[in-house]
């Protein structure tokens, strides 16, 4: 018995160090999936927006303070498999032909650009686009991304949002060579 109570003691000694650091990896890997540092208005113009993403593969939208993405980036969305990390419901009239894992609702800042780069990437393909609307107070709007792993097709637009209606969308992609830095950076997802 004395050689079991060893052995036994031994095991937890070893066990014991261990259970702090599984305990940190799986909280860091837990909160580095779930939280989005973007804070949103709450006084001031303000516009509300739905992000919506088709993509199945890990998905993301940061925001920018400057026309070419360079100052004050910040993630607003980030989107996984259909699973959405900071999905919540403002109140813009909802679309129930969107599933809940492919939308994001966030409020923003009205009467000045709203500068953003989306990025997806699954199965070895990827796609960033970068994108720039003028949202106006007290209104609503809806911003699709749409892209196609087969095809090289990757776009996004913007609709308003009216009681349960969606205007007609218009695509407001940024010109070729604006946000090239951001467009081309390496994410940590």
């Amino acid at each position: 018995m004395p050689n079991q109570r060893a052995h036994s003691r031994v095991n937890r000694e070893l066990r014991a160090p261990a259970r702090p650091l599984v305990i940190l990896a799986a909280t860091s890997s837990i909160l580095g999936c779930g939280l989005i540092a973007y804070s949103e208005p709450d006084s001031g113009p303000i516009a509300r927006v739905r992000f919506v993403n088709d993509s199945k593969g890990v998905s993301g939208i940061r925001q920018y303070d400057d026309n070419n993405c360079r100052t004050g980036e910040r993630e607003v969305a980030r989107f996984s498999q259909g699973l959405i990390h900071n999905h919540k419901s403002i109140g813009i009239p909802d679309d129930p032909n969107i599933p809940e894992g492919e939308k994001a609702e966030i409020r923003v800042r009205a009467g000045q650009p709203f500068y953003g780069v989306y990025w997806t990437a699954a199965i070895g393909s990827e796609c960033r686009i970068a994108f720039e609307f003028l949202p106006e107070t007290g209104r609503d709007y809806q911003v699709t991304f749409h892209w196609d792993l087969y095809k090289p097709s990757c776009s996004v637009t913007v609709a308003n949002v009216e009681h349960v209606v969606t205007s007609s969308s218009r695509n407001i992609k940024m010109p070729p060579g604006r946000c090239e830095d951001a467009l081309t950076k390496t994410h940590l997802f």
